[in-house]
């Protein structure tokens, strides 16, 4: 029989917080190896209250009622042991935490029929207190009724030994075997004169002798055993069986021998052990993984993390397995971490990939690509969700710098020609209607050939540095600044409510440009011409930057470092 530490059972209906992905599968396969073997598996809470948190749909079978009859009332479990038998429960119900307890107890089925049934569990605390029996059942009349015939009757007992599928035997109290029922050969290959006469050691594969052993110990003391342990078959290989033994007494009470049953459990064992080289392998890889990798809850809690992860945002895991995904990731990007989450557990798409900022214990941000999937058992019910987090900082840095080169101006940092257009656009196709308008100021500095020719290129490129701070500093947050040629600057204000606005504007521009200004201590002359317009109707970016420019020109030609408005051509 699979113990209480083997059979995993899977997370009740009613919302319960899920297990890691791991620990689901495992559930799955426990309970699905479990009930192909016939076993009825069950989670008893006794503490604060008494209620079924779990029992498999075999308990039918088993007992003539359906699992919901349990759900419904959990006292049916008790009613239904004969009374001279509900000690036996209660003993082991009170054993210590985390403690594996066996005991055989009859069951009355639905049809009124006893039969027997041998129960592995074991109790687990959890944090709030809640006391809940884990446990495996199955039914062992066969054995049972084997056991009492052969105390009854000699030779009862051999034709029930005889005929069951199990192994029964007898060996003596140096494990000799002394008699052994026909079905070993079906499991072992050995006929019953090849086994009778051996020593039972000579037939344990020699990792498990220490535990043979000591099972016989205890078996010779008057004990009762049961374990697992790999026998040597007749084509030379070796297989898993369940060995449960009681000492043989003779009529005084003394131990002569002892009396058992192997049953043939390879095949599960070695799921079992696969699952378990499963788990582990995953373990690795999450430890080993190069990329942030977590388990989630269904609420964006992490569960479990791995090294790279805490590395990647400079916590330990003991502080990531209490906050959820939310405190790690930047505010901007919280919404869209909720709506990846919703649509992953809606099942609207099977897994989901965002880049988002994560925010690092020293409160820098950490950009990553977070991919992010739904764990389901086989019924479709979600359990947990996996996370991969992959660092994409630089990755993301250097996107942005070759965006920033290809949008702006690389001595000024404003933004060129063509941005300047691409914005204007995108306001002008999206201007509100009301009183307010766009204006364009385009503006040409007075006087930068001079210092060129004067002082030099470089002095040049420090005046036009200079200047852009000065304009920059004259106009809000939301309107644009660009540099569009050598000396020539243009300010777009996306809301005035007219010409006087925009005139004002380009005053306070001009005021700033004819401070004074010293190249290597020598002040130099600088000024600024400026055109203004205001947008019209149906007017387009280079519509209103052309008219801008046709404004400046009136202001060079009338004398330099001056304001011109926009006035269209008289008709001729």
């Amino acid at each position: 029989m699979l113990s209480p530490d083997e059979v995993r059972f899977p997370p009740p209906g009613d919302g319960a917080t899920p297990v890691p992905a791991s620990q689901a599968a495992a559930s799955q396969v426990g309970v699905e190896l479990a009930e192909a073997l016939g076993d009825v598996v069950y989670a008893l809470r006794i503490a604060p209250d008494v209620a079924f948190e779990y029992i498999s749909p075999a308990v039918e079978q088993l007992t003539g009622y359906p699992d919901s009859a349990y759900y419904a009332d959990a006292e049916i479990a008790v009613l239904n042991t004969l009374a001279e038998h509900r000690a036996t429960i209660q003993q082991a119900y009170a054993a210590p935490a985390d403690v594996v307890t066996d005991f055989t107890v009859p069951w009355r089925r639905q049809d009124g029929h006893v039969i027997w049934t041998h129960h592995r569990c074991r109790k687990g605390i959890r944090p709030d207190g809640t006391v809940v029996i884990y446990a495996a059942a199955r039914d062992v009349t066969a054995q049972v009724e084997a056991e009492q015939a052969a105390g009854r009757s000699q030779e009862m007992y051999r034709l029930l030994a005889e005929n069951a599928s199990d192994v029964v035997w007898r060996t003596d109290l140096d494990a000799v075997v002394e008699w052994v029922s026909p079905s070993v050969s079906s499991i072992l290959g050995w006929s019953q004169t090849d086994m009778v006469g051996t020593r039972i050691l000579d037939h344990v594969f020699p990792d498990d002798l220490t535990k043979v052993r000591t099972a016989t110990e205890v078996a010779n003391d008057g004990g009762r055993v049961s374990f697992e342990a790999r026998y040597l078959c007749k084509d030379g290989s070796y297989r898993w069986l369940e060995i449960t033994a009681r000492p043989l007494l003779d009529d005084d009470g003394r131990v002569i021998g002892k009396v058992g049953s192997c049953r043939d459990v390879h095949s599960e064992v070695e799921a079992w052990h696969a699952l378990e080289r499963s788990e582990q392998r995953f373990r690795l890889a999450m430890e080993s993984a190069p990329t942030g990798m977590a388990v989630l809850d269904l609420d964006s809690q992490f569960i479990e993390v791995n090294a790279e992860l805490c590395r990647m945002l400079g916590h330990d895991q003991e502080w990531l397995l209490t906050h959820p995904l939310s405190d790690v990731v930047h505010p901007a990007d919280d919404d869209q971490c909720r709506r990846m989450r919703d649509d992953v557990l809606s099942g609207r798409v099977a897994s989901q990939t965002l880049e988002v900022r994560l925010l690092h214990r020293d409160h820098s941000v950490v950009w990553a690509q977070v991919a992010v999937g739904l764990l389901r058992d086989e019924e479709g019910v979600p359990l947990s969700m996996v996370a991969q987090f992959v660092n994409v900082t630089e990755a993301h840095d250097s996107r942005e710098a070759l965006r920033f080169l290809a949008t702006h101006d690389p001595l000024t940092q404003l933004l060129n020609r063509r941005e300047l257009l691409v914005r204007m656009s995108k306001m002008l196709a999206h201007r509100r209607r009301g009183l307010a308008t766009m204006a364009v100021l385009f503006c040409d500095l007075d006087g930068l050939k001079q210092v060129n020719d004067t002082h030099g290129h470089a002095a040049g490129d420090h005046l036009i540095m200079e200047a852009s701070r000065r304009i920059a500093a004259q106009v809000r947050d939301e309107d644009l600044t660009a540099r569009i040629g050598g000396d020539e600057f243009v300010v777009v204000l996306p809301e005035v409510h007219g010409i006087d606005d925009a005139l004002g504007v380009a005053e306070k521009i001009s005021a700033a440009i004819n401070k004074p200004l010293f190249v290597a201590g020598v002040e130099v002359p600088l000024g600024v011409s400026i055109g203004v317009t205001v947008a019209t109707a149906g007017d387009d970016a280079t519509t209103l930057l052309r008219r801008a420019d046709t404004a400046l020109y009136r202001a060079k030609t009338a004398g330099r470092n001056r304001i011109e408005s926009y006035e269209p051509e008289p008709a001729r």
